[in-house]
This record gives structure tokens, sequence and C-alpha cells, in this order.
């Protein structure tokens, strides 16, 4: 879904989908399966796979899909840390540079 040479305003839906899929709800639904199961309760840990893509300060043009969905990843991470921190769960976020995926 990296693609430098989009651009917001020539928006390809199926790509920005796809990303949002990926990136967003993707690590939504496993929030949301693993969060309240016992065994995690306490001393969990939900590491989110994010991007510089997805940091506001360093957004520039291109690769639209890709860096919104990233930055709504940042977005639901500190969210969710928010909402489990009482539950012992700590919720972060990694970005771990240019990964050929």
């Amino acid at each position: 879904h990296y693609d430098p040479s989009a651009r917001a305003l020539k928006p390809d839906w199926t790509v920005i989908r796809e990303a949002f899929e990926t990136n967003v709800f993707g690590a939504w639904r496993v929030a949301a399966a693993f969060a309240p199961l016992p065994s995690v309760s306490g001393h969990g840990r939900l590491v989110n796979v994010s991007s510089e893509g997805g940091s506001l300060a360093s957004m520039g043009s291109g690769a639209p899909a890709y860096s919104t969905s990233k930055a709504t990843l940042n977005a639901l991470t500190r969210i969710l840390s928010a909402e489990l921190r009482g539950a012992g769960v700590l919720v972060n976020s990694i970005c771990p540079g240019w990964v050929a995926t």
C-alpha cells in the first residue's frame, strides 16, 4: 500500500480500503479479541507496528493510503493504551524503519 506516487486528490478507494483493513482494522480486531482474556489481564502487552509515515510531524505528499492508515493506527494505539491502563495491559507501537514486507 506504500505508493509514493499516489496522490490524495486522485484516490484509489480499493487501495485505501486495503490499507485500512490491514493497518487499522486488523490491529483493532486483535486488540478487541485478546485484551479481555484473563491470561492477558494484569501483565499483557499489545504492540502495534507503525511507521514514521504515520507521524504527523513528518508526513508529506505521497502514499496517502499508507500514511493516513498508519496515523490512524497511532491514534488507536493511544486510545487503547488509555483504555487498558487500568487492566494492567501496556500498549505501545514501534516504528522499525523500512521493512520489505
